[in-house]
């Protein structure tokens, strides 16, 4: 297993120009999983999917 950091937004809208910025630290066998599980996670509680969001960074 390696350790990820992937960091995430909404896009910006004319509403709100500076969206809310996630942060996650996760467990997995590569990026690909690490990702998912940082889409799965994000979606319930905050109401962000893979769709409608951005993936700013990803650091091993």
């Amino acid at each position: 297993y390696h350790k990820y950091q992937l960091v995430g937004r909404e896009p910006p809208t004319e509403q709100e120009e500076t969206p809310k910025i996630y942060r996650m630290l996760v467990w997995a066998t590569n990026e690909v999983r690490a990702k998912y599980m940082f889409w799965y996670f994000l979606r319930k509680p905050n109401k962000v999917k893979k769709g409608n969001g951005q993936l700013l960074a990803i650091k091993e």
